[in-house]
């Protein structure tokens, strides 16, 4: 936020991260920010709208009026933390926007962290001239033209581009609208008080995260049609810390991939950089089974998994596609009970994984992911477990 300052922020729409740490950070960030927050459907259940954010930003230009929406996905119940969204509410994004639609001349244009998806839905259900989005961390480079005219904005994520957009305007109405990819250049030159700012956080944050813990002889990788080398490895570190038959966890929470080579603290939190901790619960053979289901489903999160062999027939109907073979080792059993581990934001019903809110038995470990890693590295070499766990077909 201190960086923002500097780099001039107008305004930022609130995403679903900054709720990572409950909203309580996000009161504090406010008070650092020399801008505003916005969230049009962010509210507290009684219906207000809470102090660190408001719902738009309208700037007026050579007689014209331009008011930006910030909207946030309505699907925040299965994106964070139940206890970081306590009391609070996320109202439906086109209803809201519709609220702020009025025949007064003004040109009206959502920042949105809903992704590309819903952002087109919500271009369908308004006619927007233009919508700058983000959450699907999408590629547009001209913008994604909708059916109706709206041009849909998004430029990847982590600052890797930066997004222009710009509306023509003639007599109150927009004539033309376009988008483009800045490219990043460091050869363009250093802002010296921006560097100064990053070199101070960086020497603290320098003096834990590049502590050297261990060696990777080859690169584990994330990607894969089924189970990953990376996901398979972060699964035996659950399953072994925690003592459980099975572990399980969802890919998208796997945020990088690791190199080979020397392994610092730094690379482990860049895989797991998200304070989720280690929670057990006993769950049925049936019930492991109809988690896979879920999980290999189109537009579903994919679960890395160990201690289960399973096998997936992309083309088969909905709720038989999984076959599981083989659980700690032993043929599946159905109406068996096994000790299961995942992550605490998927135990929560986290993604839309309801299953695992019907485990019996649950413990909430406190063992942090990032902790149980580090100390495998240091355990011995990290190397990718051998097999393929979830075959697709």
């Amino acid at each position: 936020v201190e960086w923002m300052n500097l780099a001039g922020y107008d305004f930022a729409t609130i995403g679903n991260h900054e709720f990572d740490k409950g909203h309580g950070t996000i009161a504090d960030l406010a008070d650092v920010a020399h801008f505003p927050f916005l969230g049009a459907n962010i509210r507290w259940k009684s219906g207000k709208r809470p102090s660190w954010c408001r719902g738009t930003r309208t700037f007026s230009m050579s007689g014209n009026k331009l008011m930006f929406v910030g909207l946030i996905t309505s699907q925040m119940h299965s994106l964070v933390m139940p206890e970081a969204i306590k009391g609070m509410r996320f109202d439906d994004e086109i209803t809201t926007l519709k609220k702020y639609l009025k025949d007064d001349g003004r040109i009206v244009v959502p920042v949105t962290h809903c992704g590309v998806d819903r952002d087109l839905e919500i271009a369908a259900a308004t006619k927007v001239p233009m919508i700058i989005g983000g959450h699907s961390h999408s590629g547009l480079p001209n913008g994604k033209p909708a059916p109706d005219g709206t041009l849909v904005c998004q430029c990847f994520a982590g600052g890797t581009v930066l997004g222009r957009a710009e509306l023509t305007l003639e007599g109150g109405k927009v004539v033309q609208k376009t988008a483009s990819h800045v490219s990043v250049r460091p050869a363009d030159g250093e802002d010296a008080e921006a560097k100064a700012l990053i070199a101070r956080y960086a020497k603290e944050i320098d003096a834990t995260m590049n502590v050297e813990i261990g060696e990777a002889p080859e690169a584990l990788m994330r990607s894969g049609r089924g189970s990953s080398p990376l996901g398979n490895w972060v699964c035996d570190v659950m399953r072994q810390k925690a003592g459980a038959h099975v572990a399980l966890t969802n890919r998208t929470g796997i945020r990088a991939d690791l190199p080979a080579g020397k392994i610092r603290v730094r690379e482990m939190y860049e895989i797991s950089p998200f304070s989720n901790t280690l929670t057990t619960m006993d769950l049925t053979g049936a019930e492991v089974d109809a988690i896979l289901e879920y999980s290999t489903a189109a537009n579903a999160t994919f679960l890395e998994v160990s201690g289960l062999e399973a096998e997936v027939d992309t083309k088969g109907a909905e709720g038989s596609r999984v076959t599981v073979t083989k659980v700690a080792g032993e043929p599946w059993d159905a109406t068996r009970t096994y000790k299961v581990v995942t992550n605490s934001f998927i135990a929560a019903g986290g993604d839309g994984h309801g299953v695992f809110k019907n485990g019996k038995n649950r413990a909430e470990t406190g063992i942090d992911m990032l902790d149980a890693q580090v100390e495998a590295c240091k355990a011995g070499k990290v190397v990718a477990p051998a097999g393929e766990r979830i075959r697709l077909k």
